[in-house]
């Protein structure tokens, strides 16, 4: 694996994939190697690959981080409802998994109920209201669109509105406060945030 970092680090993903494969016709019972060509894959936009190996790590019992990488895989393939469920396996084991609570409730947000988007996402800012936590970082931005699905237009907005104060040159809550105050009516208001955005 470390070989295979090494690679990683100057891009040469291709050799790094055959150094985890060539390790794995060695140890094909070791769940890190699995883990790792799971993430790999993945990167690589082999979805279906990554999923076979991080199955692999799961059933040799590599479990919360390749649980949490499952889902992002799931998440990031549009299957929210199986994003759902490796995240919700994670935070049954582990409540304050951060990274399982963000992306719990943006799986929800995008493919399920928005209450329970809207209960993922505050749990998870009630656990790091300072956005400590690097899975917390597009935590802002994940709650303004629940609430805004939810048509809870003013936390939106103030979800939207740390976000940009925190990354102004994020020009997605602008454009979300810009939709938001048309929806309203407010023109004047949506064309001076779309104008920013």
């Amino acid at each position: 694996v470390n070989d295979a970092n090494t690679h990683i680090r100057v891009g040469a993903y291709e050799s790094a994939v055959e150094l985890l494969d060539r390790s794995l016709d060695l140890r094909p019972d070791e769940a890190p190697i699995h883990l790792k060509l799971g993430q790999l894959l993945s990167a690589m936009g082999d979805t279906e690959g990554a999923r076979f190996h991080l199955d692999a790590a799961l059933a040799l019992g590599e479990d919360r981080q390749a649980r949490n990488y499952l889902g992002f895989v799931e998440e990031s393939a549009g299957a929210h409802a199986p994003a759902a469920t490796q995240f919700e396996i994670v935070l049954a084991d582990h409540p304050d998994d951060q990274y399982a609570l963000v992306h719990a409730g943006l799986a929800y947000q995008q493919g399920g109920p928005v209450d329970d988007a809207i209960a993922a996402l505050e749990l998870a800012d009630a656990l790091d209201p300072t956005r400590a936590d690097p899975a917390s970082q597009d935590l802002d931005f994940y709650m303004g669109l629940a609430y805004q699905a939810g048509r809870r237009y003013p936390d939106a907005i103030e979800a939207y509105t740390r976000r940009s104060a925190t990354f102004p040159a994020d020009m997605r809550p602008y454009m979300r406060r810009g939709a938001i105050q048309e929806d309203l009516g407010e023109l004047d208001a949506a064309k001076a945030e779309y104008e920013i955005g």
